[in-house]
């Protein structure tokens, strides 16, 4: 396999364009070797030495770089979606998490960038926050705005995932939301009849501040699914045997039939998060409560099982006919 020869210094450092390139002495055959990336249209970078032993794996630039080489050509463009998402280390499905698609809003006065790859938004930038900071030197939108353009990309249970991460709070342990669940209506309000905004209302109908994890709110809404009522988030029972400083906690359940409903997933295994939820499981016991563990491995199967054994423990307390109104099962 031929090596590519050398290339010249001065642009092995930066994003260059095809004019300097050729002013450069680069031709037009040497622009398509495998040590040159094209990361826009008219604009290129030299990836590094390649050697004849093996055909390298082709290292593209990673989303960040690129939507900055892009934001250094097109200093208009905002960061928006799925790069903002995947920036920030939103929770996202793993296919949506792993792949590169810079992804980008320009004003609808403006032309979809051809850029391979990136995808272009056109939209009323009146309607769209842009936040004043920058995120990595890159402008961004808003949390809400951001989240809003996720509908287009991710499914309403996914979406609600984001939503809830987004949304979260707690004023004991001094977490405040990323965004409100008011400032994501508003975000939608500014979005009317948008692509997306069907299932953006769907999924904000669904957001609640409670949920700690992803896998908390998935389990949540499988259990409507499974036609049960809305559980409650975060039960706290406090109990002098267990602390003085903070209440033993259940990620879920109903406080109506006294169910408590934990996820234990990865980090629930070392023994001595075994004592603590063990010590945990014996105040909700003490006082009235039942316990059901939830397995990781639920999750992957949809939380059936899980599913099965609240119905069961609702029909052992007295089932619905114990709750109100709000409570009769899903159909």
């Amino acid at each position: 396999m031929r090596v590519p020869g050398p290339f010249p210094a001065h642009l092995q450092d930066a994003p260059f364009t095809r004019a300097q390139a050729l002013a450069a002495g680069v031709s037009g055959s040497r622009l398509r070797s495998r040590d040159v990336e094209r990361v826009t249209h008219g604009h290129y970078r030299w990836i590094g030495p390649v050697t004849g032993a093996t055909p390298p794996a082709r290292p593209l630039a990673t989303e960040l770089s690129r939507l900055q080489d892009l934001a250094a050509m097109r200093p208009d463009v905002v960061v928006t979606g799925e790069s903002v998402a995947r920036l920030l280390g939103w929770p996202l499905p793993d296919d949506v998490k792993a792949r590169v698609r810079p992804t980008v809003l320009r004003s609808r006065t403006r032309r979809v960038l051809r850029e391979p790859g990136v995808r272009t938004r056109l939209v009323d930038l009146d309607r769209v926050i842009v936040r004043r900071d920058r995120l990595h030197g890159l402008r961004w939108t808003s949390h809400a705005d951001t989240w809003f353009h996720l509908a287009t990309v991710l499914d309403r249970d996914a979406l609600v995932a984001v939503g809830d991460r987004l949304a979260r709070e707690d004023e004991r342990r001094g977490k405040v939301a990323l965004a409100t669940r008011r400032e994501l209506g508003a975000a939608l309000e500014r979005h009317t009849g948008e692509a997306g905004i069907v299932r953006a209302r769907e999924a904000l109908a669904l957001v609640r501040t409670g949920s700690d994890s992803p896998a908390e709110t998935e389990l949540r809404l499988a259990l409507m699914a499974a036609g049960l009522p809305e559980p409650d988030l975060q039960i706290e029972l406090w109990d002098p045997d267990y602390s003085l400083w903070h209440p033993a906690s259940a990620d879920l359940g109903y406080r109506r039939w006294r169910i408590a409903i934990h996820y234990e997933g990865k980090t629930h295994d070392g023994a001595a998060q075994v004592g603590k939820d063990t010590r945990r499981d014996a105040v909700f016991l003490r006082q009235g409560w039942l316990n059901i563990r939830v397995a990781g491995t639920d999750r992957w199967r949809g939380f059936v099982e899980t599913a099965a054994l609240v119905r069961a423990a609702i029909a052992e307390r007295g089932g619905l006919d114990a709750g109100g109104a709000e409570d009769r099962l899903r159909t």
